[in-house]
């Protein structure tokens, strides 16, 4: 289903505004393909229970699946994609034991206004980190906590929660 290129990439738009409402035609701005082509894709991604279409006055508007399991999983897969770099910038700011995505992001249920949490699994540092290239680039903030301790983590969020590094 997402193994074409132009598949994934209006998928992916309509990943970054799940309730916006996009039509054909701002879809087809957005990822550089003729709307024929996004209309094509939609109809798949509808068959797949991916988007929810709704027709409004002359034109159709097009919504994420958000409620449908299979919109979420790939939508996080996307989410954890996606930070790929601020995880690499993190490590190498911070040299974390672990670095922990919890919340709406980490479980593919962000919306346009969602932040990014995370908790930096180690002692507390005093560095300023400068993240508004990615909040920029994702256009969302991203909230940071410092924890010391695993326990303490597991306490705080139960298992709602994806760890990058490993725990000793």
């Amino acid at each position: 289903m997402l193994e074409n290129i132009n598949t994934c990439k209006v998928f992916l738009t309509i990943c970054k505004y799940p309730t916006k409402g996009l039509s054909i035609r701002d879809i087809a701005k957005l990822t550089s393909l003729s709307p024929p082509t996004v209309s094509k894709i939609i109809k798949e991604l509808y068959e797949e229970g991916l988007v929810v279409i709704q027709k409004d006055k002359n034109t159709y508007k097009i919504f994420g699946n958000i409620n449908n399991e299979k919109y979420k999983f790939l939508k996080r897969l996307f989410n954890l994609y996606q930070i790929k770099g601020l995880i690499e910038f993190l490590n190498k700011e911070l040299f974390p034991h672990a670095i922990i995505l919890y919340g709406s992001y980490a479980r593919g249920e962000d919306l346009e206004d969602s932040d990014i949490d995370i908790i930096i699994l180690r002692p507390r540092i005093k560095k300023n980190l400068d993240l508004s290239k990615f909040e920029g680039m994702f256009n969302r903030k991203i909230h940071i906590i410092f924890m010391e301790n695993f326990e303490d983590v597991k306490h705080l969020l139960g298992l709602d929660f994806l760890v990058f590094g490993s725990i000793v």
